[in-house]
């Protein structure tokens, strides 16, 4: 499979729309098919980083390799864990000091044009930690694919793309 970088001009930004990050990136991400690569990372957004730690080695990768990416905003790929074996709750937690995204909305559901059902949803996530200056400072987005739209039906449900930015 060729990998292709993508590198903008400068004063290019990256600012895709919900259903082309459905359908351009993530889709093809989870059916093993060619996507653009470089703009969107691979990350544990649920591991032992703290979301700032994230964001700025994130950050500072796609600036180095000159990709088309805004000041604010990291897109990654991700996987839920799920809290139990054979629950439906994920995990949620992020760093080592207690912190936690907290689900903000029951999502909004996604259209693309020429397609008559959603092709997925957004939710909107913030990051808490009671006690650190950090809190309530970062979003994410968390979206989902509707399986009906993917080649490999075994793939797993919980591999979720996000988008993170601090405000």
């Amino acid at each position: 499979m060729e990998t292709r970088a993508i590198e903008c001009p400068i004063g290019y930004r990256f600012m895709p729309r919900d259903d082309e990050l459905l359908l351009d990136y993530l889709r093809p991400k989870l059916d093993g098919q060619d996507y653009p690569k470089g703009i969107v990372h691979d990350c544990d957004l649920h591991g032992l980083e703290e979301p700032s730690d994230i964001w700025r080695r994130l950050s500072r990768a796609s600036h180095e390799g000159h990709e088309c990416t805004d000041d604010k905003d990291i897109y990654v790929f991700t996987t839920l864990n799920l809290k139990a074996p054979n629950g439906s709750r994920f995990c949620r937690t992020v760093g080592t000091t207690g912190g936690t995204w907290k689900g903000e909305d029951a999502g909004k559901k996604i259209y693309a044009s020429g397609i008559k059902h959603a092709i997925g949803f957004r939710k909107r996530f913030t990051y808490r930690n009671k006690g650190s200056p950090q809190n309530d400072h970062w979003i994410m987005h968390e979206f989902h694919l509707d399986p009906s739209l993917l080649r490999n039906k075994h793939h797993q449900v919980s591999t979720l793309f996000f988008l993170l930015n601090c405000f």
